[in-house]
This record gives C-alpha cells, sequence and structure tokens, in this order.
C-alpha cells in the first residue's frame, strides 16, 4: 500500500487517506499469461478407439436377417432342381398317329437322352361301337436299331400285357408303353410290329400294325 501526504484538514483529509490506500488497477502487462492446449497424441487416441467393442455401432445381424441374405444363395437342391428343369426343357418330344379300322393309334415319346432309360408309348383308341378287347394278349415286337436297347421282360424286345406292359384304362382306351435305351445322341427310330384286337357286339378283329417313331436323342 502506497502513502499518500496531502496538507487536508479535517474529515475530508480522512477520505483523502482512504483513497489513497485502494490498491491501484493492475496493468494489461501484469496479466499472467495463457498455457496453449497442447494436442493429444495419435496413440492415445487409437487407444481409446480400440478399447471401443466393433459391435458397439454395428449390432449383430437378427435371424430375419441372415434368412433374408440366405435365401437369396442357392442351394444343393435347388441346383439339381434346376439342372432337371433345363434337361426336361431341352428334350424334344415326338409324336405320330396312325388310323385303321376300326382303331386308332396315338404313338409319342417325350423325348430322351443317351444313356438314359427312356419310353415310347402307344395309346389304342376303338372307334364307334369297338372296344379294347378284354381277352386279347396285346403284343409290341420291337425291331433292332443302331444304338439302341430295348429293356422289355423276359424277352428285351418283347413287351407284352401279360407282362404290365399294356393297360387297358377304359374300354375305349388301352395303352402299351415301349422302354428302350440309347446309347448315343442323335436320330434314331423305334420301330417294330403291334398285335392288337378290337371287339364290337358283333365281332372281333385283330390286327398288326406297323409302328415306326423318330425320336431325337441328346
Amino acid at each position: 500500500m502506497r502513502a499518500c501526504a496531502f496538507a487536508v484538514p479535517g474529515v475530508l483529509a480522512l477520505l483523502v487517506v482512504a483513497a489513497c490506500e485502494k490498491a491501484p488497477a493492475p496493468k494489461p502487462d501484469d496479466a499472467p499469461a495463457l498455457k496453449p492446449i497442447e494436442p493429444i497424441p495419435a496413440s492415445a487416441t487409437a487407444a481409446t478407439t480400440a478399447s471401443v467393442p466393433a459391435s458397439a455401432d454395428a449390432p449383430a445381424p437378427t435371424a430375419v436377417a441372415v434368412a433374408a441374405i440366405d435365401a437369396g444363395k442357392p442351394t444343393a437342391a435347388t441346383s439339381a432342381t434346376a439342372k432337371t428343369t433345363a434337361v426336361v426343357a431341352a428334350l424334344k418330344p415326338a409324336a405320330t398317329h396312325i388310323g385303321g379300322k376300326n382303331f386308332a393309334l396315338d404313338v409319342a415319346s417325350p423325348g430322351c437322352k443317351a444313356g438314359d432309360d427312356c419310353t415310347m408309348t402307344i395309346k389304342l383308341s376303338p372307334d364307334g361301337a369297338f372296344h379294347v378287347n378284354k381277352e386279347y394278349p396285346y403284343k409290341f415286337l420291337a425291331s433292332a436299331a443302331p444304338n439302341v436297347t430295348y429293356l422289355g421282360k423276359p424277352d428285351a424286345n418283347a413287351f407284352t400285357r401279360a407282362a404290365g406292359d399294356f393297360v387297358e384304362q377304359t374300354e375305349k382306351s388301352g395303352t402299351m408303353t415301349v422302354r428302350f435305351k440309347p446309347a448315343a445322341a442323335g436320330e434314331t427310330h423305334v420301330a417294330g410290329k403291334y398285335k392288337l384286337s378290337v371287339c364290337s357286339a358283333e365281332q372281333c378283329q385283330i390286327e398288326e400294325a406297323l409302328v415306326d417313331l423318330p425320336v431325337s436323342v441328346l
């Protein structure tokens, strides 16, 4: 505290002394200097980031989300189904119609692939008053063809009613199924003689029809 000396009498002198006892305001140069903020080391930031679990910001996928992802993935079953569908779509069906006296034959094959067991069907449709002969031993005798093996039993080239190859659906319809296996791709002919019979109330007639169906083998 600094002292002040004034020649002032009485009360006024006391006021002057009190004013002088007050400390003077600090000068700008006397103010304490501010300490600059030091940057946080990169190692400390990395350590803080590493301590936070990865799952904190990315929650684990739910069962519904996982199922949705898996639904879009091809499975062995769907791949096999797609492959089978593609093969079936590529097969080339074949068909022909044979007309006869009081009957008709519709011969067809869904197509075939080399090395597979294939089929040809012969559907018998009696005309008018005629119907399938319930007693006749229907038989198809296949003709030999290059690269084709017939699968009849017990005789490989014979297909019969007794062996179950001929099935009567109704009195107006019966189907003979011929099974064969081609060894190579290309066109082959499934051919032979079909021994059949149709009857009316007055008579039965026995026929022998020649069948020849060109089949494209893949």
